[in-house]
């Protein structure tokens, strides 16, 4: 179930070439990530400054390496701590 969306503020469409075009979903429960279902990387600038703080928990998700000669077919989620660069929190 859908609890909220957020679509950015400067999101005008093709008046702005699709500018802002990703709206951040709320959902009420977790999702399996699949081959349908998959992350992208939003850049959020001050606005993630402002929420994430140091020592929270968040996932990060990359493609990576499975063994030294073989690389990860699809995005690998991770659990982990974030360590915010700009020190907050």
């Amino acid at each position: 179930m859908v609890i909220d969306i957020k679509v950015p503020e400067r999101f005008r469409g093709r008046h702005t070439s699709y500018q802002d075009d990703i709206a951040l979903v709320f959902l009420a429960s977790p999702l399996q990530y699949d081959f349908n279902i998959r992350p992208v990387c939003i850049d959020f600038g001050i606005i993630l400054e402002k929420a994430v703080g140091c020592r929270q928990f968040g996932k990060m998700v990359a493609y990576g390496r499975d063994t030294p000669a073989r690389r990860q077919p699809q995005p690998q989620t991770r659990h982990h701590r974030v360590v915010a660069p700009w020190g907050v929190g």
